[in-house]
């Protein structure tokens, strides 16, 4: 049925015919049906009704759809919820950034994430995440930070969403301590959790900052163990 489609014209009477390569409401008579197979696309039902053309895709299987669902009212899942191929990446650093940043205090700097635990849709690279769609999106960022100098004035946090959706989201630490943090394990873990609102081609990447004191606090970083990650997810 390459070329060929069925004209459904009631329940007792049906025929066969070769349609035009592309099927308009001007080639069908109102309230007709027409069962189509294109070659190399999928078998599909059209029907015009009040000068509409209608399309369903139709599946051997009849659960596969091979086009875009809309759901105009409520979608009840019965089962397991997969969205295999649902944008979404989870990185993190590997080995630890010593004396942030550089030896230099009072800019931002962006956090480095140089592994990837997963990436669907290749949209993470250089720490930085791009939206490969407008919409909503969930975003964590989880830093630890040793050695956390008590002269500063304060170390800041910054989740970046940049783009004609610009946003920023912060955590902040005044360390009022009795004494330094030690080295090693992090001290102190900075967070920060977001829905946000990004359009197509917008990006998403961490920065930090210590105001004052000594360029002595190092972001952790392990081979296995994930005390600095960025994660996301497109909701919808």
């Amino acid at each position: 049925m390459d070329s060929d489609s069925r004209r459904i014209k009631n329940s007792k009477e049906s025929g066969i015919r070769t349609v035009e390569k592309s099927l308009s409401s001007r080639n069908m008579l109102e309230g007709e049906q027409l069962m189509s197979k294109p070659k190399g696309k999928p078998l599909a039902l059209y029907k015009k009704h009040k000068g509409i053309l209608w399309k369903t895709n139709l599946a051997k299987d009849g659960k596969t759809i091979t086009d875009d669902l809309i759901v105009e009212r409520k979608l009840d899942i019965k089962g397991h919820r997969e969205e295999k191929k649902q944008p979404s990446f989870l990185a993190y650093n590997s080995a630890a950034d010593a004396n942030w940043k550089d030896g230099v205090v009072g800019s931002y700097a962006t956090i480095e994430f140089n592994t990837e635990v997963f990436d669907v849709g290749d949209n993470f690279a250089s720490s930085t995440f791009t939206a490969p769609v407008t919409g909503k999106y969930f975003l964590h960022t989880s830093v630890g930070v040793s050695q956390l100098d008590t002269a500063a004035t304060y170390y800041s946090l910054k989740l970046v969403t940049a783009g004609s959706a610009t946003k920023n989201y912060f955590s902040i630490l005044d360390p009022n301590f009795a004494a330094d943090t030690g080295a090693g394990l992090p001290m102190h873990l900075f967070q920060i959790t977001s829905v946000a609102h990004m359009e197509a081609a917008d990006t998403a990447l961490v920065q930090f900052l210590q105001s004052g004191g000594n360029a002595q606090a190092d972001i952790a970083g392990d081979s296995t163990e994930l005390y600095t990650w960025f994660t996301g997810y497109l909701l919808g």
